[in-house]
């Protein structure tokens, strides 16, 4: 498995988080002006993520130890945010992380 480390700008241009339009307010800090792009762990935003038949444009955003984030290619239950669906797929074989700043700028 290739593994590729990417800053949030970065991923955001290459792979295009899709706007939630189940609610549009979800996930306010990857919003773009569009709405927000995040997508909650439960109820009917659930459902839709779990609905993706493109399993490779599913992303988790996850609790960091640090008290920071980061996000990873793929669909994972393991201390999940809430989820992401790109409009690019990410590669077979290939796994992307996305190493977001701790809230107090650590």
């Amino acid at each position: 498995m290739k593994e590729i480390e990417m800053t949030e700008e970065e991923w955001y241009a290459e792979y295009k988080p899709m706007v939630n339009r189940i609610d549009d307010t979800g996930g306010a800090a990857f919003d773009d002006g569009e709405g927000g792009t995040m997508f909650e762990t439960y109820g009917n935003e659930l459902a839709y993520v779990l609905s993706c038949t493109a399993r490779d444009q599913v992303w988790t955003l996850h609790d960091g130890d640090n008290g920071g984030y980061f996000i990873t290619s793929g669909y994972h239950l393991c201390n999940r945010v809430g989820y992401f669906i790109t409009e690019k797929p990410v590669e077979k074989g290939v796994e992307v992380q996305i190493t977001l700043e701790a809230p107090n700028g650590e």
